[in-house]
């Protein structure tokens, strides 16, 4: 047989429930079908109901709650429309099957009861129709498969081969195609086939615990490989298709009426086309006495003015919008106004200025528009306030001041006029298994932190990664692989991009921790500043530039 691959699957849309949350009980789906109109049903098993959306997920309804009477369905699982659009539950901490008519909004009727017979149930989970309006329900409890027909009556039962396992197979969802049953098993991590009697035929692919199965275009079979955060595609001989990325645990999936699948998950991650350089602006020209110029951090005010600090030369670089030079702000000294080896810097609400003063060990401020130094804070120490050798700068949205002072090893933060609010470190690089520690104590090595949405994000030199914090600093877990993480910023559309330094590259993650790409196209790359355009502004270190790039959302 010759198979012709189909082109890659897209996404098209997704639509969240989470505000649909209920009296402190999350929304927590599970099974989904679509019926002939186009409507979306899907389980909610949080709640203890299903939730229906028109066909442009748009909110319809909720059917059922929590309880063991005839409305009532506990830890809904496996859903699907009949012929006549009516929608049948594997209700399965009641152990039955429920049918009903959405279209009149009520419970019609419902069979099966707890037990290991003919016709009982034990935690019945995945269900699926076939073309005679069967009724298939994987029986997971009594690890079977059970067929009725439409009423409920009891037709055949049967049950998979966990190949190379001593346990028996763990039937999670099972559908029907041209006189063969498609099943996964979350025992032996596959799909099993059985013919039209139930004998066993053979098994399809390699997953990590398997759930929904449906079939699609071309006679595609469709699988959520659920804790692999993807769907694998086969032919039905068993021949691989493709698989389809980026999603957080799948759990089932449904065919629509214009070919595209609907997929229960998580959270689901829409990868964008390539980043593109827009520009590039060399600064080598701006070298000054016999000193180089040693670009670090970078800014953009709300005009789109560019601030860069010089180290090899103790100031600041400030271009307009379009890369034309402006000003230098600063000198070496140990003065008020004065900096040594400025790194870290970042614009307040006000378009002030705002540098760590490395050398210094302070902060300081700078009215760009009069052209003067302000006010500094910080001294040289390890007390509360104090720094010793302060790097990465950042402001969140209330105008604090985060401060990574890598030579005591810990965050800062501090309110707008200078005020000591919080400290944190990590000392989770061992314990939480971090990737490529260098320093066998553990003690992290804070290169920038950023603060978004209650949360920290803070580069770690120590374990290459970012660290992710609580608003109270306490440590959460790890993102990425780098070599030598430096700048850290989010975009609008809540990406996380990364200065890879040693890899000479930009990470791009969402905030979740899954990578998106990369842009590997640079020289020793700094920190990075956010655009009023949304572009992403790059110090470039070795080739000393600055380089914007374009992101395509």
């Amino acid at each position: 047989m010759i198979h012709v691959k189909p082109p890659p699957i897209t996404p098209r849309a997704s639509y969240t429930l989470r505000w649909l949350e209920a009296e402190g009980h999350n929304v927590n789906l599970s099974g989904i079908a679509v019926n002939s109109k186009g409507d979306i049903a899907v389980s909610d098993q949080g709640c203890d109901r299903l939730i229906v959306l028109n066909k442009d997920g748009i909110f319809k309804e909720t059917i059922g709650s929590s309880g063991k009477g005839k409305d009532n369905v506990t830890l809904p699982d496996g859903i699907a429309y009949n012929k006549s659009d009516h929608l049948l539950v594997s209700d399965y901490g009641n152990h039955r099957i429920q049918l009903y008519d959405c279209r009149a909004g009520k419970f019609c009727f419902s069979f099966g009861s707890g037990g290991s017979a003919d016709g009982q149930l034990y935690f019945p989970c995945g269900l699926s129709i076939d073309e005679h309006d069967n009724i298939i329900v994987s029986d997971w409890g009594n690890k079977r498969v059970q067929v009725f027909d439409e009423r409920g009556n009891f037709k055949l039962r049967f049950s998979g081969q966990a190949t190379e396992s001593p346990e028996p197979s763990e039937p999670q969802h099972c559908i029907a195609l041209k006189n063969l049953y498609f099943m996964t098993d979350g025992c032996a991590n596959c799909v099993q086939v059985f013919d039209e009697r139930g004998t066993f035929l053979h098994n399809i692919g390699c997953m990590n615990s398997p759930q929904g199965i449906a079939v699609i275009e071309s006679e595609i079979v469709c699988v959520c490989d659920s804790n692999n955060n993807c769907l694998q595609l086969y032919y039905p001989d068993g021949a691989f298709v493709s698989s389809v990325s980026n999603l957080t645990w799948p759990m089932y999936l449904a065919k629509g009426s214009n070919r595209e699948i609907f997929v229960t998950v998580e959270m689901i991650h829409v990868k964008p086309p390539p980043i593109t350089q827009k520009a590039s602006y060399n600064l080598r020209w701006l070298e000054a006495e016999g000193h180089d110029v040693n670009l670090s951090g970078i800014a953009v005010n709300s005009k789109g003015d560019i601030a860069v600090s010089d180290q090899g030369c103790d100031r600041l670089i400030i271009l307009n919008e379009d890369g034309t030079f402006k000003e230098t702000i600063g000198g070496s000294g140990t003065e008020k106004g004065n900096l040594s080896l400025p790194d870290g810097i970042a614009y307040n609400k006000s378009n002030h200025l705002l540098v760590s003063d490395y050398g210094n060990h302070r902060i300081q401020l700078y009215d760009c528009r009069a052209g003067k130094f302000c006010f500094s804070f910080g001294s040289g120490g390890t007390a509360d306030g104090q720094f010793n050798f302060p790097c990465g700068l950042s402001i969140d949205e209330h105008d604090n001041i985060i401060v990574s002072d890598w030579g005591n090893k810990r965050v800062q933060v501090f309110d707008e006029r200078g005020n000591f609010k919080l400290k944190f470190s990590s000392h989770a690089t061992l314990e939480k298994k971090s990737w490529g520690c260098r320093d066998s104590s553990g003690i992290s090595e804070p290169q920038h932190c950023i603060a978004f949405k209650n949360s920290y994000f803070m580069t770690d030199g120590c374990a290459n990664c970012v660290k992710v914090f609580d608003k109270s600093g306490t440590f959460i877990h790890n993102i990425g692989c780098m070599n030598s993480p430096q700048g850290v910023a989010v975009t609008e559309s809540e990406i996380l991009c990364v200065c890879d330094s040693n890899n000479n590259s930009v990470q791009l993650y969402y905030l979740d921790g899954k990578l998106i790409s990369n842009f590997p196209h640079l020289n020793w790359p700094m920190y990075l500043a956010v655009g009023v355009n949304g572009e992403i502004f790059v110090s470039e270190r070795g080739t000393c530039q600055i380089t914007v790039l374009k992101l395509p959302y």
